[in-house]
Formats: structure tokens, C-alpha cells, sequence
């Protein structure tokens, strides 16, 4: 069950990591009511977007079979990791900062979650 929910962790902040890339490829849109069709479909047939949404959706899946055997209690928490994933990945690839307050509160959830699997 763990090796269940941490890949549909790692596939979200897969998701999310793939979400930037596109995000950083459209630069900006408008959220005008008379452009928020044209803008959607923009948006979501920007390539990384759409395979950060294909990301989401395994995830999603995935996330859906861990809930029909897990207590919730246990399972969720874990998402906590998506945090970890997304903080590392963003200062590796988008050299973003990372700050000892930051590496400090990515300590605390990694003991977190190890204290919740441990029970």
C-alpha cells in the first residue's frame, strides 16, 4: 500500500513540475470573459500542461484505489510528501531558492510522514 501511495505522490509532483514548465512557456494570458474560451484551450493544449494534467490524472487514479484500501488518517498525510518532491525539483531544475527556513520545514514533514508510516 505504501509503494501505492508514494507513486501517486510522485506522479502529482510529477504533474506539477511538468504544470511550471508550461506555465513558464505561456508566460501570461488573460482571464477576460470574452477570451476564457480561446484561453482555455490555449492553456491546455500548451504540451507540458497537458502531460502535467496526464500526470495529474494517474495520480488521480491511483489516488482513488489507495482510498478504497487505506484509512484516510494514514494515506493522507503522505501527500505531504508532494512538497519534498516539488520543493527539490523546483530548486534543481527552475533554480529556484531554498532557503534553511524552507529545508527546515521540508525536515519537519519528511519526520512527520515517517512518524505516521512507523504507526
Amino acid at each position: 500500500m505504501l509503494t501505492l501511495i508514494l507513486t501517486s505522490v510522485f506522479l502529482g509532483a510529477l504533474g506539477q513540475i511538468f504544470l511550471k514548465i508550461g506555465a513558464n512557456q505561456l508566460k501570461t494570458f488573460s482571464l477576460s470573459l470574452d477570451k476564457i474560451i480561446s484561453t482555455f484551450f490555449k492553456v491546455i493544449f500548451t504540451p507540458y500542461v497537458f502531460l502535467g494534467l496526464i500526470f495529474f490524472g494517474l495520480s488521480f487514479f491511483l489516488w482513488v484505489k489507495v482510498l478504497t484500501q487505506a484509512e484516510l488518517s494514514y494515506a493522507y498525510p503522505l501527500v505531504s510528501l508532494s512538497y519534498v518532491i516539488v520543493s527539490l525539483a523546483s530548486w534543481l531544475f527552475f533554480k529556484e531558492g531554498l532557503s534553511l527556513g524552507r529545508v527546515s520545514g521540508l525536515f519537519f514533514i519528511i519526520l512527520g510522514v515517517s512518524l505516521i508510516v512507523r504507526s
